[in-house]
């Protein structure tokens, strides 16, 4: 009999005292060890969350979408909202730092080219979620969460907002260039699906603003539809259209916070039929029409 799936906010597994009240329950970190695993979950659970987890020492097993990876000092595991996840069989030694930045948090902070940086490195993390990384490099961003979380405890900063937010961008770029230098290292020629999915995050970076259906990035890589859909799924665990829109819905915002642009002239910009269109769209995303969304914006 099938297993019923739980999914966890950032609340149920992880401590984010001293943040600001919007900000409890976005964003999250956690000391594992044998005594102290949040992630322990008996079923396996989705954690509505991007996480970030250095093993400091000792050793451990995570089972990751019904597959069992060993982690060991120096590895990194990285983990999105799509991997069904439980940490056990944890060594006396083990301890592991751990950074929980939920869904939603991290659709705020994305400008369309840390979009694009996320789902590069992501494409390859789906289905191997482990790296390994040397002592220097561990050590390195080490200093980066600690920088973070400091900056994150700083609740009298009068630009708190700003801080966080270039604080975690600097953060993944970091972890970014890391991941991408072990890739271009190995040299390894990308299995077919990858490859096309890379290709497929290539074009989408150039070409989202104006095209906005599957059937146009499908013939640009001279397959279906259905086969773009279907591989793009299986190797990140979202389909082409949730790529589309984020990388809309991104830009869309950033377009609002600038306030340089009426709504009909980004709605323009990005290619949607109408204002009226674009306004459905932005509020199914965000639950605010855009007009609501660029004044709550400049009450900030």
């Amino acid at each position: 009999m099938k297993q019923h799936l739980y999914i966890k906010n950032i609340s149920d597994v992880s401590r984010s005292g001293g943040v600001k009240e919007y900000m409890s329950g976005m964003l999250g970190s956690s000391f594992i060890t044998p005594r102290n695993n949040p992630l322990d979950q008996t079923p396996a659970v989705y954690i509505n969350a991007n996480i970030t987890l250095f093993v400091l020492s000792g050793k451990a097993e995570f089972l990751i979408n019904y597959t069992t990876h060993k982690v060991r000092e120096r590895d990194i595991v990285m983990l999105s909202p799509a991997h069904l996840v439980t940490l056990t069989n944890l060594t006396d030694d083990f301890r592991a730092e751990v950074l929980f930045v939920s869904r939603e948090f991290m659709e705020s902070m994305d400008p369309v080219d840390i979009i694009s940086v996320r789902t590069r490195y992501g494409v390859k993390l789906y289905s191997q979620p482990v790296i390994n990384f040397t002592l220097q490099e561990v050590e390195f961003m080490m200093q980066r969460l600690t920088l973070f979380k400091q900056v994150l405890n700083n609740l009298q900063h009068h630009y708190y907002n700003e801080t966080v937010l270039s604080t975690l961008i600097l953060f993944f770029l970091d972890l970014s260039n890391i991941i991408e230098q072990k890739h271009l290292q190995v040299g390894e020629a990308l299995p077919r699906r990858e490859y096309i999915t890379n290709m497929f995050m290539e074009l989408l970076s150039a070409n989202y603003r104006t095209q906005h259906s599957v059937a146009f990035y499908a013939s640009k890589l001279n397959i279906t539809s259905h086969y773009l859909t279907l591989v793009v799924k299986q190797v990140t665990g979202q389909t082409v259209c949730d790529f589309i829109y984020e990388m809309l819905y991104s830009r869309a915002r950033a377009l609002l916070q600038e306030n340089k642009m009426s709504i009909q002239e980004i709605a323009s910009y990005l290619h949607f039929s109408d204002q009226s269109s674009f306004g459905k769209f932005f509020h199914r995303h965000s639950g605010l029409s855009p007009k609501e969304y660029r004044l709550k914006q400049l009450e900030k």
